[in-house]
Protein backbone atom coordinates (compact mmCIF):
# COMPACT_ATOMS: atom_id res chain seq x y z
CA UNK A 1 0.00 0.00 0.00
CA UNK A 2 1.12 3.34 -1.02
CA UNK A 3 1.47 5.93 1.74
CA UNK A 4 3.20 9.36 2.38
CA UNK A 5 5.96 8.11 3.79
CA UNK A 6 6.37 5.46 0.50
CA UNK A 7 9.69 5.97 -0.90
CA UNK A 8 10.94 4.04 -4.63
CA UNK A 9 13.97 3.28 -5.98
CA UNK A 10 14.21 1.83 -9.57
CA UNK A 11 14.85 -1.51 -10.41
CA UNK A 12 16.50 -2.54 -13.60
CA UNK A 13 13.87 -2.51 -15.42
CA UNK A 14 12.96 1.09 -14.54
CA UNK A 15 16.49 1.92 -15.33
CA UNK A 16 15.80 0.65 -18.92
CA UNK A 17 12.56 2.52 -19.27
CA UNK A 18 14.49 5.59 -18.37
CA UNK A 19 17.48 5.51 -20.55
CA UNK A 20 15.58 3.85 -23.61
CA UNK A 21 12.15 4.38 -23.29
CA UNK A 22 11.84 0.37 -23.67
CA UNK A 23 8.53 -0.24 -22.17
CA UNK A 24 6.25 2.98 -23.61
CA UNK A 25 5.40 4.20 -20.05
CA UNK A 26 2.87 7.44 -20.12
CA UNK A 27 4.77 10.61 -20.54
CA UNK A 28 3.57 11.51 -16.47
CA UNK A 29 4.70 8.07 -15.52
CA UNK A 30 7.93 8.10 -17.13
CA UNK A 31 8.26 11.45 -15.46
CA UNK A 32 7.54 10.43 -12.00
CA UNK A 33 10.02 7.36 -12.25
CA UNK A 34 12.84 9.77 -13.52
CA UNK A 35 11.93 11.73 -10.36
CA UNK A 36 12.28 7.96 -8.16
CA UNK A 37 15.84 8.48 -6.87
CA UNK A 38 15.40 6.12 -3.41
CA UNK A 39 15.03 9.55 -1.56
CA UNK A 40 11.97 10.95 -2.41
CA UNK A 41 8.69 10.09 -0.56
CA UNK A 42 5.08 10.54 -2.07
CA UNK A 43 4.48 13.95 -0.58
CA UNK A 44 7.35 15.57 -2.53
CA UNK A 45 6.45 13.66 -5.52
CA UNK A 46 2.88 15.19 -4.50
CA UNK A 47 4.95 18.68 -5.10
CA UNK A 48 5.43 18.34 -8.47
CA UNK A 49 2.73 16.35 -10.02
CA UNK A 50 -0.82 16.23 -8.98
CA UNK A 51 -1.73 15.04 -5.37
CA UNK A 52 -4.48 13.28 -5.49
CA UNK A 53 -2.90 11.25 -8.77
CA UNK A 54 0.41 10.58 -7.13
CA UNK A 55 -0.68 7.47 -5.06
CA UNK A 56 -1.88 6.08 -7.96
CA UNK A 57 0.74 6.17 -10.64
CA UNK A 58 3.21 5.04 -7.88
CA UNK A 59 1.29 2.32 -7.49
CA UNK A 60 1.29 1.63 -11.27
CA UNK A 61 5.45 1.65 -11.18
CA UNK A 62 5.56 -0.76 -8.38
CA UNK A 63 3.01 -3.27 -10.00
CA UNK A 64 4.78 -2.80 -13.38
CA UNK A 65 8.23 -4.05 -11.70
CA UNK A 66 9.64 -0.47 -12.72
CA UNK A 67 10.24 0.90 -8.95
CA UNK A 68 10.70 -1.07 -5.73
CA UNK A 69 9.09 0.79 -2.45
CA UNK A 70 9.92 1.07 1.36
CA UNK A 71 8.04 3.05 3.74
CA UNK A 72 10.09 5.30 6.00
CA UNK A 73 10.24 6.45 9.39
CA UNK A 74 10.33 9.81 10.45
CA UNK A 75 13.69 11.21 10.14
CA UNK A 76 15.01 12.60 13.15
CA UNK A 77 15.33 16.33 13.75
CA UNK A 78 18.65 17.45 11.86
CA UNK A 79 18.53 20.40 14.81
CA UNK A 80 19.17 17.29 17.35
CA UNK A 81 21.67 15.35 14.72
CA UNK A 82 23.66 18.36 13.55
CA UNK A 83 24.16 21.95 14.19
CA UNK A 84 21.69 24.02 12.38
CA UNK A 85 23.00 25.94 9.20
CA UNK A 86 21.81 29.40 9.00
CA UNK A 87 20.22 30.08 5.90
CA UNK A 88 19.85 33.46 3.52
CA UNK A 89 16.83 34.96 3.94
CA UNK A 90 15.27 33.86 0.42
CA UNK A 91 16.11 30.47 1.06
CA UNK A 92 13.04 28.72 0.53
CA UNK A 93 11.52 26.80 3.69
CA UNK A 94 11.50 22.80 2.66
CA UNK A 95 8.98 20.87 1.50
CA UNK A 96 6.59 19.15 3.80
CA UNK A 97 7.55 15.53 4.11
CA UNK A 98 11.09 16.20 3.08
CA UNK A 99 13.95 16.12 5.42
CA UNK A 100 16.34 19.00 5.28
CA UNK A 101 18.86 18.17 3.59
CA UNK A 102 17.30 15.85 1.23
CA UNK A 103 16.18 17.78 -1.43
CA UNK A 104 17.96 19.89 -4.01
CA UNK A 105 15.43 23.07 -4.01
CA UNK A 106 17.03 23.88 -7.50
CA UNK A 107 16.40 20.63 -8.97
CA UNK A 108 12.51 20.35 -7.57
CA UNK A 109 12.42 24.01 -8.73
CA UNK A 110 13.25 23.36 -12.13
CA UNK A 111 11.34 19.78 -12.79
CA UNK A 112 8.30 21.56 -11.21
CA UNK A 113 8.31 24.51 -13.72
CA UNK A 114 9.52 22.29 -16.64
CA UNK A 115 7.42 19.63 -16.45
CA UNK A 116 4.07 22.12 -15.71
CA UNK A 117 5.09 23.76 -18.45
CA UNK A 118 4.73 20.40 -20.89
CA UNK A 119 1.69 19.23 -19.17
CA UNK A 120 -0.40 22.50 -19.31
CA UNK A 121 1.26 23.79 -22.79
CA UNK A 122 2.48 20.86 -24.50
CA UNK A 123 4.82 22.16 -27.69
CA UNK A 124 3.68 25.62 -26.87
CA UNK A 125 5.83 25.77 -23.62
CA UNK A 126 8.89 24.88 -25.42
CA UNK A 127 10.57 28.25 -25.07
CA UNK A 128 10.29 28.87 -21.96
CA UNK A 129 11.46 24.93 -21.30
CA UNK A 130 14.23 25.67 -23.15
CA UNK A 131 15.18 28.97 -20.84
CA UNK A 132 14.45 26.68 -17.83
CA UNK A 133 16.83 23.80 -18.59
CA UNK A 134 19.58 26.78 -19.11
CA UNK A 135 18.88 28.28 -15.33
CA UNK A 136 22.15 27.38 -13.39
CA UNK A 137 20.15 28.49 -9.80
CA UNK A 138 17.35 29.76 -7.75
CA UNK A 139 18.18 32.86 -8.82
CA UNK A 140 18.17 32.01 -12.17
CA UNK A 141 14.79 30.55 -11.90
CA UNK A 142 13.19 33.18 -9.98
CA UNK A 143 14.79 35.58 -12.89
CA UNK A 144 12.46 33.45 -15.53
CA UNK A 145 9.22 33.01 -12.80
CA UNK A 146 7.36 36.19 -14.34
CA UNK A 147 7.90 35.03 -18.33
CA UNK A 148 6.77 31.31 -17.02
CA UNK A 149 3.95 32.57 -15.24
CA UNK A 150 2.84 34.58 -18.07
CA UNK A 151 2.96 31.82 -20.75
CA UNK A 152 1.36 29.18 -18.00
CA UNK A 153 -1.72 31.71 -17.55
CA UNK A 154 -2.38 31.58 -21.48
CA UNK A 155 -3.86 28.11 -21.21
CA UNK A 156 -7.39 27.44 -19.60
CA UNK A 157 -6.02 25.01 -17.29
CA UNK A 158 -3.23 27.15 -16.19
CA UNK A 159 -4.97 30.28 -15.33
CA UNK A 160 -7.71 28.16 -13.14
CA UNK A 161 -4.22 26.68 -11.28
CA UNK A 162 -2.41 29.40 -10.87
CA UNK A 163 -2.81 30.70 -7.27
CA UNK A 164 -1.95 26.93 -6.30
CA UNK A 165 0.96 26.52 -8.53
CA UNK A 166 2.29 29.55 -7.22
CA UNK A 167 1.81 28.15 -3.25
CA UNK A 168 3.48 24.86 -4.36
CA UNK A 169 7.09 26.89 -6.23
CA UNK A 170 7.44 29.45 -3.17
CA UNK A 171 7.89 26.64 -0.97
CA UNK A 172 11.05 25.52 -3.38
CA UNK A 173 12.11 29.00 -4.67
CA UNK A 174 11.20 31.16 -1.64
CA UNK A 175 9.94 34.51 -2.15
CA UNK A 176 8.24 34.94 -5.81
CA UNK A 177 9.27 38.24 -7.57
CA UNK A 178 5.75 39.99 -8.54
CA UNK A 179 5.31 42.21 -11.58
CA UNK A 180 6.49 45.39 -9.70
CA UNK A 181 10.00 43.91 -8.78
Amino acid sequence: MVTARTVCAKTPKGQEEVERRAHGLSPRLRQMLIMMDGRRDVVALQAVFPPELVPGLVQQLIDGGFVTAQEHAPAASPVTATAPRAAPPSAPAPLAGVAAGEEDPFELGQTFMINLARRILGIAGDGIVAKLRQAQDIDGLRALYLEWRSTIKQAPDGLLRLKELEKKLSKVLGELPTAGS
